[in-house]
């Protein structure tokens, strides 16, 4: 009998990890589990995809276990939605950044079957929620240009438009995970139309050009 029975997969559904995210289904078959995919990888199966898929809001009712293949950007967004479950996330690097997925896409399967037959150290996390005012911003703004940094907008604080990434459309203001371009006369465009606007545009367009 398998540790968990029922294993969630996150992902991006870009071209890049569509190979990736085949193997790591495998892998979660060969452990003798059952994946449940995000719905949005119903793109990587030209056939029609032969497992349960569920709007990724939903795993967290569906899985014991969730596997995210990404960046640290997918973990964080995966976390969120699974943490009012209590479902363990594992984290698999197939982006730039892997602070948190530390798992190396080439050593996934080794480490994937030791971890769903149950050897694992469960490590506990808190998750922060918080929000900053006009003037906050301004500080941390005025702070990290005097350090010679400038502050630009990533996903969070333009409130969680992740889904956003999904339109081809949006993938050119992408530079890593979870961060829009900066540097981008359309991303400074995009920003200008959030509702959070009056709180970022101040800040993020004063030394642009610089």
């Amino acid at each position: 009998m398998p540790h968990f029975s029922r294993v969630a997969v996150f992902a991006k559904p870009h071209e890049n990890v569509r190979q990736i995210c085949q193997k790591l289904i495998d892998v979660i078959v060969k452990a003798g589990a059952t994946p449940v995919l995000d719905s949005s990888l119903e793109v990587f199966f030209a056939n029609g995809c032969p497992f349960e898929m569920a709007d990724a809001a939903e795993l967290g009712k569906m899985a014991e276990v969730a596997v995210v293949l990404g960046g640290d950007g997918t973990m964080l967004g995966a976390g969120r939605l699974l943490a009012p479950y209590g479902v363990p996330v594992i984290g698999v690097n197939a982006g730039r950044l892997g602070f948190i997925t530390d798992i190396v896409h080439e050593e996934m399967e080794e480490t994937l079957l030791a971890m769903l037959s149950g050897h694992y150290v469960r490590d506990e996390r808190p998750m922060l929620r918080g929000r900053l005012t006009a003037a906050d911003v301004r500080a941390i703004d005025d702070h990290a240009a005097a350090l010679g940094i400038e502050l630009v907008p990533c996903i969070e604080t333009l409130g969680h438009l992740e889904q956003l990434f999904r339109w081809k459309a949006y993938e050119p203001l992408r530079d890593i995970d979870g961060i829009l371009l900066a540097w981008e006369d359309k991303t400074y465009a995009l920003v200008e139309k959030q509702p959070a606007a009056h709180h970022l545009v101040p800040v993020h367009g004063r030394r642009r050009g610089e």
